[in-house]
């Protein structure tokens, strides 16, 4: 009886300390495999990024808010994704918002705006809306970065502490963060907090990414160096992997005129 109760405790002890689970359940190599054989699936992505400043000239502080939600299917066979974007931007007083169905076949990128389809092939936007990035951004993670795989009580996930050019080298988003100011004119990029949180299912599949970023960029200025504080979030939830998805391509895109046109 003694040895059955000594037996009993042993094996409580491994599964509180996640040694049944993390031991034997998932690894590395079968995220992998379960990542390599997606095709199909859905996914809402959110972002935020907040900026503050101190403008040199008024010696005012400056607070810039920016939220975008892309909400989509993707099918990874043919190369097409498709869904609806929505960004709010607030700063200097003023609001702006925009609402637009978008179309991803291949590197080609299109938004319809006011009933129009625009090409914005190579802008920025296109990335922002392309939740299926974040798919091959955590096989990037697993291979670059030393990942601890824990099990949850429903499935597994990792976490990873990450500078915010890691993720600009993962992701290939370099300039959600950067393209509110002139590049050339940035000095440095210093990451204060970053880490990018990953859920799994039993299986391997993704179903949970969440990004978090709190970083200093020191900008040039007439006035010297002036530091922008920011803090970027990032959460995409996947579903429906590998069931159907039903994608159309839209009229119109041939002869769609470049988005600049239909920006102020």
């Amino acid at each position: 009886m003694r040895k059955v109760w000594a037996l009993f405790l042993a094996g409580l002890v491994l599964f509180a300390s996640g040694c049944i689970g993390d031991g034997v359940g998932l690894t590395e190599e079968k995220v992998m495999k379960a990542i390599e054989s997606i095709h199909t699936g859905t996914y809402q992505e959110n972002i935020s990024l907040a900026m503050n400043f101190t403008e040199p000239s008024s010696n005012k502080t400056v607070e810039m808010l920016m939220k975008f939600k892309s909400i989509g299917a993707f099918n990874l066979s043919s190369g097409i994704e498709a869904g609806n974007f929505s960004l709010f931007m607030e700063y200097f007083g003023m609001n702006i918002t925009a609402n637009w169905p978008y179309f991803l076949n291949g590197t080609r990128a299109f938004f319809k705006i006011k009933g129009k389809w625009y090409n914005a092939t190579g802008a920025e936007l296109a990335n922002e809306s392309r939740g299926s990035l974040d798919i091959e951004a955590i096989k990037k993670l697993l291979k670059e970065k030393n990942v601890t795989i824990r099990k949850l009580s429903e499935g597994y996930s990792f976490r990873v502490n990450i500078t915010y050019w890691e993720l600009v080298n993962i992701t290939n988003r370099s300039n959600l963060v950067l393209s509110q100011m002139k590049r050339k004119n940035i000095e440095s990029v210093t990451t204060k907090e970053g880490w990018v949180e990953v859920h799994l299912t039993r299986q391997g599949y993704p179903v949970y990414v969440e990004e978090y970023f709190r970083m200093v960029i020191k900008i040039k200025t007439w006035k010297g160096v002036m530091p922008v504080r920011v803090t970027l979030h990032d959460v995409v939830v996947f579903r429906n992997i590998n069931r159907k998805v039903e994608i159309k391509t839209p009229e119109g895109l041939n002869n769609a005129p470049p988005i600049n046109e239909a920006l102020p």
